[in-house]
């Protein structure tokens, strides 16, 4: 690994924290590179290579929650940005949306990598909900914005540590969200070194397909790994796999499909990102003779795939977990390969309330 191939970039303070915390924990094999226009902030950052920001509001000390000034700058500094990534096969672009620099600036930074044919890694947290409108507002643009140009995101809510650990301290959330990121990159350079770097890189092909791959906070550092030998074995194949829900209606599978790269991440495994509940008026809009069923009424299910297991699985009923049938249309449906592991799985959520037996009280 050359000394440049991964480039870790902090934008904005909340940024620069999480790269500072990734130089705390001794993370090696890596460049990192600070992008600011707080020479305060700067100044006592303990990055080796510091890029300057020129606010251009009257002298100010800041963007004053003006994203398009922000991005107005990191553009001006775009020859210092190449000269900085400069040799880098893999890119992360850290932020914390909701301030102007992170929303602004970070879109910028993946922008430029990914006209270097990088794999450009999106490391964001989104602001806490009492932070009010337009900061989240500001957010959700610079998400978008970034998705635009990363191969990868993943996206750390920090309403989720407080709802999670509703007495811990505001420090320690951010703490939480730096660790995180900490995390992810350690277990990047760890696969890059241990000879897994064609793997690393295919998730850039792979991401053409869900512009970009989006992770949630439940892909830990222990599970990443996994995961991206999951997206390496199935990405390219002509058919990949999908995960999905389904409904099983006249021996037709109907459903709502999902690549791994636009799937959801449930702790181990992956899965569909929409709900059963949720998209059935789409179903009954493509079946007009469903539109007065009630979607619990019609035999239906769920695919996901293991992330440790390395198999596929199929959760229904026990009526369409024995019909040989029906699952061979799942299969089929789901471009499942003939050589991947299945495994079946019974749920009484799955089946129709007509055949449940209640207790009476």
């Amino acid at each position: 690994m050359t000394v440049n191939s991964i480039v870790a970039v902090g934008v904005g303070n909340g940024g620069i924290g999480a790269i500072e915390r990734m130089i705390a924990r001794k993370i090696t094999g890596v460049k990192y590179v600070a992008v600011s226009n707080d020479v305060r902030l700067l100044g006592n950052a303990a990055i080796a290579e510091k890029l300057l920001l020129e606010n251009g509001i009257d002298g100010c000390g800041g963007f004053l929650g003006n994203t398009s000034k922000a991005k107005q700058a990191t553009t001006e500094i775009k020859a210092n940005i190449v000269h900085a990534l400069n040799g880098a096969e893999v890119v992360f672009i850290s932020a914390a949306l909701g301030g102007a620099t992170g929303s602004g600036g970070a879109p910028v930074i993946g922008e430029i990598a990914h006209e270097m044919k990088m794999l450009v890694v999106g490391l964001v947290s989104m602001p806490f909900t009492f932070e009010g409108n337009n900061t989240c507002k500001r957010a959700g643009e610079g998400f978008i914005n970034l998705k635009k140009h990363a191969d990868i995101i993943l996206e750390f809510k920090k309403d989720n540590v407080l709802e999670s650990c509703s007495n811990l301290p505001m420090s320690d959330a951010y703490t939480a969200y730096y660790d995180y990121f900490s995390s992810i990159v350690k277990c990047f350079t760890d696969l890059f070194r241990s000879g897994r770097k064609r793997e690393l890189l295919a998730l850039k092909r792979a991401s053409l397909k869900a512009k970009p791959i989006v992770m949630t906070d439940e892909i830990t550092e222990q599970l990443l790994p996994y995961y991206v030998e999951a997206v390496f074995r199935y990405a390219a194949l002509k058919k990949p796999p999908k995960v999905c829900i389904f409904w099983y209606y006249n021996k037709k599978v109907l459903g709502d499909f999902f690549d791994f790269t636009a799937a959801e991440t449930y702790g181990n495994f992956v899965g569909p990102r929409s709900s059963h509940y949720d998209f059935w008026a789409k179903i009954q809009a493509a079946n007009p003779e469903l539109a007065c069923e009630e979607y619990e009424y019609i035999p239906r299910g769920r695919v996901l795939y293991s992330l440790i297991d390395k198999e596929f699985i199929i959760v229904s009923s026990a009526t369409i977990v024995k019909n040989t049938t029906a699952i061979k249309a799942i299969r089929r449906c789901c471009n499942i390969p003939d050589s991947a592991p299945v495994v079946l799985k019974t749920d009484q959520h799955y089946e129709n309330p007509n055949d449940l037996e209640w207790e009476e009280e």
